[in-house]
């Protein structure tokens, strides 16, 4: 197996976002839906490149990096990087692809924005999957929905 991870090459790709692109890789069907793969702070899509062509064949996987992150853009001056805004960032990658829903494979800081995804979108989830969390999100609920309606 881990021949096979060494040996499948993912396809890269650029998702536009208004301060630039989301790089990400795809390994698998593209026209299957994909599990999104989040990586953990100061990291990038590679964390998932021993895995994801061990599952690829069932399941395809996209891993993104998150802005200002591998090769994706950064964000603005005087914007914040902030795990708040991450959900916000999952749910641009979903409407992009027009998924009506999302599978989400989050490692570290990546588990928490999907986390954070599926507490506030629940019924866009179909599954999560959280690797090495590290921290359980104890905020209120109710004021974090509030504050996602408030800037949609």
């Amino acid at each position: 197996m881990y021949l096979k991870s060494v040996l499948t090459v993912a396809k890269e790709i650029k998702i536009p976002v208004p301060w630039g692109h989301v790089s990400a890789k795809l390994w698998g069907q593209e026209n299957q839906r994909p599990v999104l793969a989040l990586h953990g702070w100061q990291d990038n899509a590679g964390t998932w490149d021993p895995l994801a062509p061990m599952i690829s064949d069932k399941l395809p996987i996209l891993a993104i990096d998150f802005p200002g992150h591998g090769h994706s853009s950064w964000i603005p001056p005087g914007f914040q990087y902030s795990p708040w805004d991450l959900p916000r960032l999952i749910l641009t990658i979903k409407d992009y692809f027009k998924w009506d829903k999302i599978s989400i494979l989050g490692h570290s800081m990546g588990s928490i924005a999907g986390m954070r995804f599926a507490c506030v979108f629940p019924d866009d989830v179909d599954f999560f999957i959280a690797v090495d969390s590290l921290f359980y999100d104890d905020y209120d609920l109710n004021q974090i929905v509030e504050r996602y309606e408030k800037y949609n």
